[in-house]
């Protein structure tokens, strides 16, 4: 899910990529969707072919 379509939107579990964050605006909208600290996973490096 891109952060635009995250928007107003809240999750129990958020994963996400902050390497395709592109702004203070995208990392603020991607880290704030999860219902708590704890539902939030933040994703580094991944590697999409494996």
């Amino acid at each position: 899910m891109t952060n635009y379509a995250a928007q107003g939107k809240t999750r129990p579990k958020n994963v996400i990529h902050l390497n395709s964050c592109f702004s203070h605006v995208s990392y603020y909208t991607c880290l704030s969707r999860s219902a708590s600290a704890t539902g939030t996973i933040i994703v580094q490096g991944f590697e999409s072919s494996v």
